[in-house]
């Protein structure tokens, strides 16, 4: 894993590496296994629906003071849009991912 900021909250040191070279090293050295092990134990798939089963069923802080009909309602009057998540490919794109679900 890239040595990022916040990458040893996930990875182990080992495993960090913060150049291509580093990255070689470290597959070379790696016993057969290992890595599928490592993925798995931290980011399998029923690790991953029970996390974010647990945050679905955890509810919204709301902001103190915000209301979102406010935030449309102002957004507009100033000559905003609904953003670019709702015209053109990215509206298609959302539409493509909500329709699959």
């Amino acid at each position: 894993m890239l040595d990022h900021r916040g990458a040893e909250e996930f990875w182990p040191a080992a495993v960090l590496f913060g150049a291509v070279e580093g990255a070689v090293n470290i597959i070379r050295a790696a016993q057969p296994g290992r890595w599928r092990s490592l993925i798995e134990r931290r980011f399998g798939l029923e690790r991953q629906v029970a996390h974010v089963l647990r945050l679905l069923a955890e509810p919204m802080p709301a902001k103190p003071g915000f209301s979102s009909a406010v935030y449309w309602e102002g957004r507009y009057a100033q000559g905003g849009n609904s953003g670019a998540g709702s015209y053109g490919r990215l509206a298609r794109y959302k539409a493509d991912i909500i329709n699959a679900f």
